[in-house]
Parts: C-alpha cells; sequence; structure tokens
C-alpha cells in the first residue's frame, strides 16, 4: 500500500487494517516520498518512487488517498511491475460504473478497466 505523502503513520496502519480485515495480506503501508502539495506530484515521480520502493513480496499495489493524484501512473507502473496497480479513485469509478450496469471502455487507466464485475441477477 502506497499512501499520499501527507497520510502520517496512523493512517498508513489504519489503511493496512482495513485491508487486512478484509482477508488481504499487507506486506507494506507506506507514505510516498513525494512532494507534500498534490498539485506538484507528476505521475513520473509516482512510478519512479514506486517502482524503487515496492516490495518484491508484493502481488500487487494500492494506491491510496482519493487526493493523490496517481491514475495517469497505473499503465505504466503496471508494464514495470509486471502487477496490478489500483488506485482509490479507479476502484471508485470502476465500482459505481460496475453498480448502474454500465457498458464501459476506459483506456489507459489499468487492467481493472478491461475486467467486467461479476453481476448478480436478483431474479434468479
Amino acid at each position: 500500500m502506497v499512501h499520499p505523502p501527507w497520510f502520517d503513520d496512523e493512517l498508513n496502519d489504519a489503511g493496512a487494517t482495513y485491508f487486512l480485515n478484509q482477508g488481504f495480506a499487507v506486506v507494506a503501508s507506506v507514505s510516498a516520498d513525494l512532494p507534500n502539495d498534490p498539485d506538484r506530484i507528476e505521475s513520473g515521480a509516482v512510478v519512479e518512487w514506486i517502482s524503487r520502493n515496492v516490495s518484491d513480496q508484493a502481488e500487487g499495489v494500492f494506491i491510496g488517498g482519493n487526493g493523490f493524484r496517481a491514475a495517469r501512473a497505473i499503465e505504466q507502473l503496471e508494464a514495470k511491475l509486471g502487477r496490478p496497480v489500483l488506485t482509490a479513485n479507479q476502484v471508485l469509478l470502476w465500482s459505481i460504473l460496475a453498480e448502474v450496469q454500465a457498458d464501459f471502455e476506459v483506456n489507459g487507466y489499468g487492467r481493472l478497466f478491461r475486467q467486467r464485475p461479476c453481476t448478480t441477477d436478483s431474479a434468479t
């Protein structure tokens, strides 16, 4: 788990606890060492920092924090790391589109958008 630079240890721990309670193994939960100003964070810096700091044990990367502008880094990170990369905003949008059963095509924001959610039919 990678959080924005403005997240403190308490928020990092809360994020890890949430995912642990959902049944995920959390290898690390850290704040990125990037500028503390969201407007100064560039996707290239996100890619570089995460690429250098992600554990080999991690099967995927979750980038938390809705104010952390990391969406443009997803595709490049997935290609570089060979693992899925999810961001809070990306997952939120994907789940909303799934909930309203939208027929959507989103390119450039990771492999998640190439997946169709499982739908449940309440009539069966």
